[in-house]
């Protein structure tokens, strides 16, 4: 999967990831998170987590928990 996400707005970023979690296959990752390949531009840093313009908290779980 490539994605792209908005990097010129916190609030445009935060919703996109919001709703990239709530859609297939990020909803029930536990049939294909081990087949499935995250490429892109994210926009935010992994290694800041907790960085006002990142992204939320639970894309962070996430890709924590998953890859």
């Amino acid at each position: 999967m490539v994605l792209y996400a908005p990097s010129h707005s916190y609030t445009l970023r935060h919703s996109f990831y919001t709703s990239l979690l709530r859609s297939a296959p990020f909803s029930d990752l536990d049939d294909c998170y081990n087949r499935l390949l995250l490429m892109g531009d994210f926009n935010f840093s992994y290694a800041r987590p907790n960085s006002q313009s990142n992204a939320p908290a639970g894309w962070h779980d996430m890709l924590k928990e998953r890859f």
